[in-house]
């Protein structure tokens, strides 16, 4: 586990290219805040993208079904695990701190469970 610290001036690019490669994936969103306590946003929910404008100053974490935004973030901090993103930490202006953990993607046997379709052209009927 490697913890980054990524420049504002990175942020849009980095964003743009991240959202590429974890397009899809579930994801839990949780808020921590000195105000507020600890409060799961998301659990599970599907990502569909983070993006941040630089001209207005915030960042967007878009799933389905809830989209959540930081005004004025103050710094954000990447965990990587053998060069892939495991979670993102977004702290804001008002201390209040974003975590966004990216789960493994869970693939499944095509509907019709094992043997459905063999692929030989035999359908055993």
């Amino acid at each position: 586990m490697t913890i980054e610290t990524i420049d504002r001036a990175q942020w849009h690019p980095f964003f743009e290219s991240l959202t590429r490669a974890i397009r899809g994936r579930g994801s839990d969103v949780e808020v921590a805040s000195a105000e507020l306590g600890d409060q799961m946003l998301a659990q599970g929910k599907t990502l569909l993208g983070i993006s941040y404008d630089e001209r207005s100053g915030v960042l967007e974490i878009a799933l389905n079904g809830l989209d959540h935004r930081i005004a004025a973030p103050a710094s954000l901090h990447v965990d990587r695990e053998g060069g892939a993103v495991r979670g993102i930490e977004v702290l804001g202006s008002d201390a209040a701190r974003t975590l966004i953990r990216l789960r493994d993607t869970l693939l499944l046997p095509p509907p019709g469970g094992e043997g459905a379709d063999s692929g030989d052209g035999e359908r055993g009927e």
